[in-house]
């Protein structure tokens, strides 16, 4: 890394910080993976860096309910902010999707070396692009999810075989592995920040954003309008790492990177 890509990544890190002071997550632009559009979203809790669809969604088990989160794709625990930062470059770049997961290059490599020997059966094709697929409609019907963001964004969100209403745009697997529902950790970022009373929308308010706020706060609640202005930096205020007491969970030895 050449020394004013090196400076702008202090500095970059150095705000999100600032950011994380007062807020519980700092979320990217927009950015298509793969053909899928993704925030990618730093949470301050269990220091998770998260890549959520735009579109599509999937219903989370929640005890006696369940509810409907934006599908995670890929997650990782960030060691640092630099980390995170440099972290996100790399899979926007080179991550590919397989069965509702971007993973690395190598991963995806030996995945589809293994289709030759872990064949798929007859039902397992999309009804779209008719490539083999373990992603499904909640009805049950095979569709990739990139297939699935096309329809979402041609505003097609009935099942393309039984045409069961408004159901397109929300995920699901055909062996039940959902991640939001996998994983502990994907759960408790959300679950964190309802307890402390903040939805995504309300979380960003005037005065405690400092940039690119005018797409942070609009584009992860479409519907919101809630004025964006920027902050200003007192030279003296600490810009601290940010760090969770509960760092380690069950996880971590389950990143796909």
């Amino acid at each position: 890394m050449n020394q004013e890509k090196q400076a702008a990544l202090t500095e970059f890190a150095d705000l999100i910080r600032h950011h994380l002071i007062r807020n519980n997550s700092y979320s990217y632009r927009t950015v298509s993976i793969d053909g899928v559009l993704c925030y990618p979203v730093i949470h301050k809790h269990k220091q998770i860096l998260n890549f959520e669809c735009v579109h599509v969604m999937c219903r989370v088990n929640r005890g006696s309910y369940s509810s409907l989160d934006k599908y995670s794709v890929h997650h990782h625990k960030y060691k640092s902010i630099e980390d995170a930062i440099l972290y996100i470059e790399k899979v926007v770049a080179t991550y590919k999707l397989f069965h509702g997961d971007l993973i690395s290059p190598y991963d995806y490599k030996l995945a589809k070396l293994e289709e030759q020997f872990h064949p798929y059966t007859p039902s397992q094709v999309c009804c779209v692009c008719y490539e083999n697929t373990l992603d499904t409609t909640v009805c049950d019907h095979h569709l990739c999810l990139k297939c699935r963001e096309i329809c979402v964004l041609k505003n097609q969100y009935d099942c393309p075989i039984c045409r069961n209403p408004g159901i397109a745009h929300i995920y699901n697997i055909d062996n039940g592995l959902i991640n939001n529902n996998q994983y502990k950790s994907l759960r408790e970022i959300v679950d964190a920040e309802r307890r402390r009373g903040t939805s995504y929308a309300e979380q960003f308010t005037p005065f405690n954003i400092y940039a690119f706020i005018d797409r942070i706060g609009a584009r992860r609640s479409p519907s919101s309008d809630t004025p964006v202005e920027m902050i200003n930096l007192d030279e003296d205020e600490e810009l601290s790492e940010v760090s969770e007491i509960d760092f380690a969970d069950e996880d971590s030895e389950h990143e796909l990177a």
